[in-house]
């Protein structure tokens, strides 16, 4: 068994996720490890994994991978960290499960820390497209618009940066 007994699987596509991974390091003794560099079997010696990605436009960018794998993690205590621009109300947090997590064959928990928002190192498709969104949604009722869509929509200038240690304490306490 292995002595932190916590293993970490991120995707991290501008890097705010890794920061997050980065700063759990700290604070909880864990293996850290890109979705990239998943070998089956490598999650044998953890009682613990978490799975952590990006939110873009709704969809966390890990869940491909952990229903790719899911089968592999089935008998492991699991948790779901995702990273967006969204402030974490209960709306968000609850959108996000809905579309992520209900599919899944399990009951797993979802955490939230709020990221970073830089159209400077965005490839030019998600600049544009997050850009013509934007442009998009003004013209639509904030009412009528998803939590994720309603953060992109309040964000003011290219950029805006929302890390903060503290949105890892829920899920340090939970594991």
């Amino acid at each position: 068994m292995n002595m932190n007994n916590i293993l970490v699987f991120y995707q991290s596509k501008y890097g705010a996720t890794k920061l997050y991974m980065d700063m759990l390091k700290e604070k909880l003794d864990c293996d850290i490890v890109s979705t990239k560099n998943y070998i089956p079997g490598m999650e044998k010696d953890y009682e613990k994994i978490l799975f952590a990605g990006g939110v873009y436009a709704g969809a966390i960018s890990v869940m491909k991978f952990l229903r790719k794998n899911g089968e592999n993690f089935k008998d492991k205590k699991l948790a779901v960290f995702a990273v967006g621009v969204s402030e974490p109300h209960e709306d968000v947090i609850r959108f996000l499960k809905k579309q992520n997590l209900a599919s899944l064959p399990f009951d797993i928990p979802l955490f939230y820390g709020r990221g970073i928002y830089d159209e400077t190192k965005m490839t030019f498709l998600d600049k544009r497209l997050c850009k013509t969104i934007r442009k998009v949604l003004t013209s639509k009722n904030p009412d009528t618009l998803d939590p994720t869509m309603k953060a992109l929509l309040n964000i003011k200038g290219e950029k805006a940066d929302f890390v903060n240690k503290d949105y890892l304490n829920p899920m340090i306490t939970f594991f």
